[in-house]
């Protein structure tokens, strides 16, 4: 004879008798197996009020956005942040003169002009002050005495050494570590290989004061001059040596 078990209902209508399993966390909305889905999350209400205060019913700049790009205390960063709430993207035009146009993203579009990048060279004054110093100088240590004697780029700003790094390889001017090499300098492997002897003797050679070399480049890089003594060797090589000569005559 066979029993069925009596069948009890839940107060929220489901059968005892049965396992139920719980809605997967994938179907709930906004939510993963690990947790929160930042892509199934609605924008926050303040990200959709900036987009708003900052562009035009067409989607063109408009509202606050020129008065947040002309403010000084705007950083770079948040500039390119309003450039993406409003531009849907740029298309450069060469003609007799280069235009940008511009479209927005509900669809408006606006040319601009591009000026010469010749009307922003660099003074020649200047770009010839740099050539003269790369040949005592690396590119870190010309930039100090340019700001100094109030020297300034094409944008501006003040000197550094990527910036004179830029002027030098834009006007191909020679550089520092190839003034150097050709005037008979060599670098490190070079040496390492004239001497027969490793690279890293080279440099506590250098450091001991018994080779002589030129630096050219701001992260302690040398050129060095061939010595014209032969091999040389460090204090601790000559310790060596010397100690299997006593033994040697001793024996």
């Amino acid at each position: 004879m066979r029993v069925t078990p009596p069948v009890h209902r839940t107060p929220h209508g489901q059968y005892a008798g049965f396992r139920h399993a719980a809605p997967r966390a994938e179907t709930l909305p906004g939510f993963t197996r690990f947790g929160r889905s930042p892509g199934r999350i609605p924008a926050p209400a303040g990200r959709a009020a900036a987009e708003r205060r900052t562009t035009s019913p067409d989607h063109s700049p408009g509202g606050d956005f020129p008065r947040l790009w002309k403010d000084p205390s705007t950083p770079d960063r948040e500039r390119k942040r309003l450039l993406r709430l409003v531009v849907e993207d740029v298309t450069l035009l060469r003609a007799e003169q280069i235009m940008a146009q511009v479209r927005f993203k509900g669809g408006a579009t606006r040319s601009v002009p591009i000026s010469s990048l010749d009307t922003r060279a660099t003074d020649p004054g200047v770009v010839a002050e740099i050539d003269r110093l790369l040949n005592q100088h690396t590119r870190g240590e010309i930039a100090a005495p340019l700001n100094e004697r109030g020297l300034r780029p094409v944008d501006g700003k003040p000197f550094t050494a990527s910036r004179v790094g830029i002027i030098e390889r834009y006007y191909k001017l020679k550089s520092r570590h190839h003034r150097l090499h050709d005037a008979g300098l060599l670098t490190r492997m070079e040496l390492a290989q004239r001497l027969s002897i490793s690279e890293k003797t080279v440099v506590r050679l250098h450091a001991d004061g018994r080779l002589r070399g030129e630096k050219c480049g701001d992260r302690s890089q040398f050129l060095y001059f061939a010595p014209a003594n032969g091999p040389l060797r460090t204090p601790q090589q000559a310790a060596r040596n010397n100690l299997r000569y006593e033994v040697q005559h001793e024996a």
